[in-house]
């Protein structure tokens, strides 16, 4: 045999070896797509080796999956199961479980397929990922006018896959000639619990105290439903939607509670390697009486000095639509503030 025809013969084989491993997504028009699954989500299916290369197909889109070799399919109740799969009853798969046989299981009770051991899914689904950072801006003057102003503000965020923990606050205060102008603080404890890969139920608490805006301490307890459209180091969109308990204690001004409606939409995206924008809007809409309404927005970049140092431009906007008498609506807010990010 020529070396020609021993090259030809081993790259039969191989081409023969490949189609023997290869895996298939059968959609629900009767189509086959043949290549090697790497992992199939709650909303997709990522395929390497098909015709047009890696492929991202939607899970609603598949009617049954076939694999030579055996994967690890994760139940929606958490369990695990290892096997090759097979085509079944409609909307179902078989896998073939070692020392068990075979099982039907309807695609819709699959919360995903991977190639990993279940026991690195496991630890991954148990890994912990917390990200802090911490600010502080500055300011001093002197001659015709003095005055020092002080920005503190920072939050901690703790994310499992399932969980999401949000702790942060912010405290300003400014002196003009000694005299004390500006003195306020917010924070904010918040909890989001994923129901699914994109939708997430979140409980949130907000205090603020303003001393100039007569503003002793509003707290607002919310609770609802969120959607995470995308969530990476690279850009990051929520929205928030839900029912809110204010309730508001004034220095002068009558004190007030009501019911309202509560919005949050928070992006970032970053635009450069050591550049992000980011923007934060909240609103608050009484139910009872539509002159309560209160909106925040937080709009800004940030600039990656370092692995570790931060640099912030921010401008922050605070709209009351029935602010106290004597007070005005709209507080605005431009800062240069550099921080460590943890």
């Amino acid at each position: 045999m020529s070396w020609m025809q021993r090259g030809l013969l081993a790259l039969i084989m191989t081409a023969t070896a490949t189609g023997l491993q290869a895996d298939v997504l059968i959609l629900g028009d009767g189509s086959r797509i043949v290549g090697n699954i790497e992992q199939i989500t709650a909303t997709e299916a990522l395929m390497s080796n098909t015709f047009a290369g890696d492929l991202s197909v939607p899970r609603d889109t598949i009617a049954s999956i076939e694999t030579t070799a055996p994967v690890t399919v994760q139940l929606s109740d958490g369990a695990y199961l290892t096997g090759p799969l097979q085509t079944a009853d409609a909307g179902a798969v078989a896998i073939q479980v070692d020392e068990v046989g075979s099982r039907a299981i309807p695609l819709a009770g699959i919360a995903g397929i991977y190639r990993e051991d279940p026991q690195v899914l496991q630890q991954r689904a148990l890994a912990v990922k917390v990200t802090a950072n911490a600010n502080v801006g500055m300011s001093l003057t002197s001659g015709n006018t003095d005055t020092e102003n002080l920005r503190l503000d920072g939050q901690v965020v703790t994310r499992t896959p399932r969980n999401r923990y949000t702790l942060a606050g912010q405290y300003n205060e400014e002196e003009a000639e000694n005299v004390l102008v500006t003195q306020n603080w917010s924070g904010l404890v918040k909890y989001d619990h994923f129901v699914s890969e994109r939708w997430f139920l979140f409980n949130s608490a907000t205090f603020e105290s303003d001393e100039f805006a007569d503003l002793d301490l509003r707290a607002a307890l919310a609770a609802g439903m969120g959607y995470q459209f995308f969530e990476t180091d690279e850009r990051s969109l929520s929205i928030e939607l839900g029912p809110s308990y204010v309730d508001e204690n004034f220095d002068v001004a009558p004190d007030d509670s009501y019911a309202a409606a509560r919005w949050s939409m928070n992006y970032e995206q970053r635009l450069l390697d050591n550049v992000t924008f980011f923007h934060f809007n909240e609103g608050l809409q009484g139910l009872e009486n539509t002159d309560d309404l209160t909106i925040r927005s937080r709009t800004g970049v940030r600039l990656s000095i370092s692995e570790r140092i931060i640099a912030r431009i921010q401008t922050a906007i605070d709209w009351d639509n029935s602010p106290p008498a004597d007070t005005d609506s709209t507080d605005f807010e431009h800062s240069l503030s550099v921080g460590y990010r943890f």
